[in-house]
């Protein structure tokens, strides 16, 4: 039974708090067949590299699941650029419009 804060000697557990170990295990589940290292930095800055990308190509989120949602829109601009046929054109002109703008 986890502690309720109710005993005097005891702290209860920061509902906030991150559980580092299972969050990066739930990332590496969800992603770890594309990305190569997901990681918590000492700033405490959460970060991934995908297997295919540049060595300095690392997506960051402040939590693990910003992280999870910057990973997620990655992964959806990587297929709309791989689609074929009937728009595809229009969405590689949504991430890539040609004044230089990127989402």
């Amino acid at each position: 039974m986890e502690n309720d804060g109710t005993k005097p000697d005891s702290q209860p557990r920061d509902p906030f708090a991150v559980d580092v170990e299972h969050a990066l295990d739930a990332l590496a589940l969800a992603w770890g067949g594309e990305y190569d290292e997901i990681w918590l930095g000492h700033d405490g800055e959460w970060g991934a590299h995908r297997k295919d990308a540049g060595e300095d190509d690392v997506l960051t989120g402040a939590t693990p699941d910003a992280l999870n949602r910057v990973i997620r829109a990655d992964q959806e601009r990587r297929a709309a650029l791989r689609l074929p046929g009937p728009g595809a054109e229009e969405l590689r002109e949504i991430f890539f419009p040609e004044d230089g703008d990127t989402l």
